[in-house]
This record gives C-alpha cells, structure tokens and sequence, in this order.
C-alpha cells in the first residue's frame, strides 16, 4: 500500500494540476477566454424581449450555429404566446425578414436587432480594463456553478479610462456624462463547465442604475438535424428594404389593405 500511493498521486497529478490551475486563473484570462468560447458558440436560447418597435412580440427564440469556416447563420423567432410573428434570419446569402401571417418574405440590408441577444457576449475594449481592479468569486445561477468577475473602475485611474476610450472612440465626452453614464462596475458570470457568459451586469456612479443582460440557459448542443430548413433563404422574396423599421412601416400598410379587401369581401357576401 505504501509502494502503492506514490504511484496513484503520480498518476493523478496531471489533473490536480489542471484543477489547480483553474483555481488560480487571473479573472481577467477567464473573462476574455469566455468571451471567445461565446462568440464561437452554437446555441438554442428562448428570452424575453421588448422591442419598441414590434411590442406585439413579448419572447424570441435565438439560433445560431456556427459553421465549420468560422462564419455563423443565425434566425430570430418573434413570438407572442407561442404563435411566430416575424422570424429575422441571416445565412451565407444575407438578411432576411419571413412575415407568416402576410405570407410574405423580405430581403434586408441591415438587421441589429436580429444580433440583439448576443449584446452579452460585446466584448469590451480590452486595454480599457488595464484600468480596472478585478476579483472573482464562485457562484449558482439558475441551478449551474458558475464564476463571478467583476471589474470595478477606480476613481484614481477614471481619467486614464476617459482618456483611452476618447482616443479609440473619437469622442470626448464632458466630465459629468462620463461619470453619470460609464459604467464604474461591470460584472460577468461564467457558466463552469462550458465557460460560456451567462450575465452581464453594469452599474454606473449612482448605484441605482444597474442595467442586466442575461440569457436562459442555453442548449449548447443543438442537434440541427432537427431544424434542417431553419436557416434556408427563402424560395420566394417579395420585395427589399433597409431594416427591419422599414419593413415594420411596409407590413402596417399590407395589413391595413388586407383588412380593407377583407371587409369588403364580407360586405359583398352579404349582399349576395
């Protein structure tokens, strides 16, 4: 027995070191590998939304799977209890808009809202944390272990971070709107065993104003057999637009003549 444990740790040391060095990561070198295993990730997602511009829509189911070339095709479900009222796709071939209750489809030039749900993976200016103290914690959310990394801005390093994000962005901004509207503590939640981002969470110098992003759970290992037509363009596009507004002002007017033809089909009826 006593031959024997020099041999089984020897054995087991490659993996307590492993373990080890997970422990040990800087906060900062587990944040950014989460932000690259995000943005690389294939996943299912359903979250609540609220889009001003369609408030008919109260949650959306999010797809994106990434291709074997890196690109990535991704679709939008817009649903109001259960029912799909506009799904935003884009594939190899563009950005589309697939109307159901029109029976139409729509090619779009641009379509942000359709990247609306991956606002928690941005990731941030990294030289921009050179300015900040980081400390992580071990944490549960939604039943999973998962890694808390906040970095807090210093006030002693603020004009530094100011100073920087003027020369990356072009802009400077008055002392009082950086204070009031920069975020002095932002806070990540990895997800352990995937390593995937799960929340973020910004608070600016008045500690009420905290602003939230988070994704339930995702499936991680989607079996896209199961979806085979999910992220085909459509057979048929009715017409192009430049976003999704646009489409919006196009679809109040379809529907608005729809209704009229409609009314005056069932006038008729009871005439005859």
């Amino acid at each position: 027995m006593a031959n024997f444990l020099p041999l089984l740790l020897l054995a087991l040391f490659p993996l307590l070191s492993l373990v080890h060095a997970q422990e040990t990561e800087s906060p900062k070198t587990l944040l950014f590998q989460a932000f690259e295993s995000s943005a690389k990730a294939s996943y299912i997602t359903e979250n609540k939304i609220r889009f001003p511009e369609f408030p008919q829509a109260n949650k959306g189911t999010y797809y994106k799977r990434t291709n074997p070339d890196g690109t990535a095709c991704r679709r939008l479900d817009l649903t109001k209890n259960g029912e799909i009222l506009l799904s935003l796709l884009q594939n190899e071939e563009g950005h589309f808009i697939l109307d159901p209750k029109l029976g139409k489809a729509a090619r779009s030039r641009a379509l942000f809202r359709l990247y609306e749900l991956e606002g928690i993976y941005l990731r941030p200016f990294e030289k921009e944390f050179d300015f900040c103290d980081f400390r992580m914690r071990e944490v549960v959310f939604r039943n999973r272990p998962a890694w808390e990394v906040t970095a807090t801005l210093s006030r002693e390093k603020q004009k530094d971070s100011r100073l920087l994000l003027s020369q990356i962005t072009g802009c400077w901004e008055p002392d009082e709107v950086f204070e009031e509207q920069h975020p002095w503590t932002r806070s990540w939640l990895v997800d352990k065993r995937t390593h995937m981002l799960l929340r973020k969470r910004s608070i600016t110098k008045d500690p009420k104003n905290i602003t939230t992003e988070a994704m339930e759970i995702p499936d991680f290992l989607p079996d896209w057999s199961q979806h085979p037509t999910l992220f085909q363009t459509p057979k048929t596009v009715d017409f192009t637009v430049r976003n999704l507004q646009e489409y919006l002002e196009k679809r109040a007017t379809l529907l608005q003549e729809k209704r009229k033809r409609q009314k005056g089909t069932s006038i008729y009826s009871r005439i005859n």
